[in-house]
């Protein structure tokens, strides 16, 4: 990719959180450190349930206005309605922001931080590196009016939302909403750990105990794998094979590349692998991240 690639993200929402008790209502519910989170530093978190299931997934962005949280747009309503059931009586405001969107810049970027915080020269328009992965590129959240200067201030091609879910899928990463369902998977079965997603040092978050433990104890069975194929990939949900051995099974795919969630104590974790799925030969391979 030679030059970098614009688009607006039409799946993606804005919430804004507010109060003098925001940060320590924060600090007790999500997987992140919300000291951490800086004027110039944003951060990526998610919610779990009690068992450690993945809830939600998201962006959060330090303003003068509040804390802004950007997810699955399709998360918005539940996950406002999760948040207002752990507020009870914390001196907080939770609203969404439906006059905001996003929208991302990925590919031939100059090097930055994970989580930097860039200037876009619009007026409330915010940039910052992707804090999973710094090859995912810059995401933006502005007005809506804002969203197209914004995302010009990079001189970029534009390209549509399927590219960017490619180019995800090209570096190993899901993201909820339009990869997964909520309470579908474990945070570690999909490498959020890896990907900055989580803080064992920081304490106590609801799920905690679970992730933690599975970490501590070194039993994380499963990891996401990128998949390959000459042809387009079959269904999500078929079963990856070698011989007659189940050891993943495929949870996204866009063309010829997809993720699968795969067991590799089943096949000596070694890459490359070959598995067949619907009759079809595939190429199971590491995300880069992942390698050793």
């Amino acid at each position: 990719m030679n030059a970098p690639v614009k688009t607006p993200l039409i799946d993606r929402a804005v919430l804004r959180l507010s109060g003098e008790e925001v940060n320590p209502f924060l600090q007790g519910l999500i997987s992140q450190d919300i000291e951490k989170l800086t004027p110039i530093n944003a951060l990526y978190a998610l919610l779990l349930t009690p068992q450690g299931k993945l809830l939600y997934d998201f962006f959060l962005v330090e303003t003068t206005q509040g804390i802004l949280v950007e997810t699955a747009a399709e998360f918005v309503e539940p996950f406002l309605k999760r948040l207002k059931l752990y507020k009870l009586r914390a001196k907080i405001d939770i609203e969404p922001m439906p006059d905001w969107g996003v929208g991302v810049i990925y590919g031939n970027l100059p090097e930055a931080e994970p989580g930097r915080i860039m200037g876009l020269g619009t007026t409330d328009a915010i940039g910052f590196v992707d804090p999973r992965l710094a090859q995912l590129g810059l995401r933006v959240l502005a007005p809506k009016d804002e969203l197209t200067a914004a995302l010009n201030v990079i001189e970029a091609t534009s390209g549509s939302p399927e590219d960017y879910q490619g180019w995800r899928y090209n570096h190993g990463v899901l993201e909820g909403g339009t990869d997964f369902a909520a309470e579908s998977l474990f945070p570690l079965d999909a490498n959020l750990d890896i990907l900055n997603g989580i803080d064992y040092k920081k304490g106590c978050f609801v799920g905690q105990e679970v992730s933690s433990r599975m970490k501590r104890k070194g039993v994380v069975k499963k990891r996401l794998w990128q998949v390959k194929s000459m042809q387009d990939l079959p269904e999500t949900g078929s079963f990856l094979k070698i011989d007659d051995k189940t050891i993943g099974t495929l949870v996204a795919r866009s063309g010829k590349l997809g993720l699968a969630i795969v067991r590799p104590d089943r096949f000596g974790g070694t890459t490359p692998v070959q598995v067949v799925a619907d009759g079809q030969e595939l190429h199971l391979c590491l995300p880069s991240y992942l390698e050793t």
